[in-house]
């Protein structure tokens, strides 16, 4: 899935892409509030190195700027 615009019909990811990328990261963040970005491929575990704070407030804001005013999603 790629969440790029698409040069051909210039247009952007759906809405439903964008849930399902939002809820990928829900999905994936850890009681800590650290997301797990990478799992090995064999085995499904976090892969764990260098944790990237940059990474991070890039993902709480794609998921703050997808779930917009919804109370259920800023709940959680």
């Amino acid at each position: 899935m790629s969440l790029t615009i698409d040069p051909a019909t210039r247009s952007g990811p759906t809405p439903a892409q964008l849930q399902r990328a939002a809820a990928y990261l829900l999905r994936n963040q850890q009681s800590s509030g650290k997301f797990v970005y990478q799992r090995h491929a064999q085995t499904g575990r976090p892969v764990h190195g260098q944790y990237n704070l940059l990474r991070h407030f890039g993902s709480l804001w794609a998921m703050l700027d997808v779930s917009g005013d919804d109370p259920a999603v800023r709940e959680k």
